[in-house]
């Protein structure tokens, strides 16, 4: 896991295939295309995210998606230096109704 977050930033996501990650606390994408109720809002939040290697990713936008057949990820945070898909354990719990927070 650690050897994935360390060359985050290194070349584009090349497939819509999404990953679990107990390492990170929100989803993330490269690709915006992925996702509905897209937002690119001028100051989205949070702006940037830290990657393993210590680099900062800024976040152009935040969406949601539904992996089929209903498994949803809400929030997922847009940065184009992203080189995969990520879906974080933690929240997928919460955005699916798995248990109670």
């Amino acid at each position: 896991m650690a050897s994935i977050f360390s060359t985050m930033s290194l070349q584009q996501a090349q497939n819509n295939e999404w990953y679990f990650t107990s390492n990170a606390t929100s989803h993330m994408s490269s690709c915006s295309d992925l996702l509905s109720h897209f937002s690119s809002s001028r100051y989205p939040t949070p702006q940037s995210v830290v990657v393993g290697n210590g680099s900062l990713l800024p976040i152009i936008a935040t969406g949601n998606t539904v992996i089929p057949p209903s498994l949803h990820l809400n929030n997922v945070l847009v940065s184009l230096q992203l080189i995969t898909n990520l879906i974080s354990v933690r929240q997928f719990i919460i955005d699916n109704k798995f248990c109670r927070v």
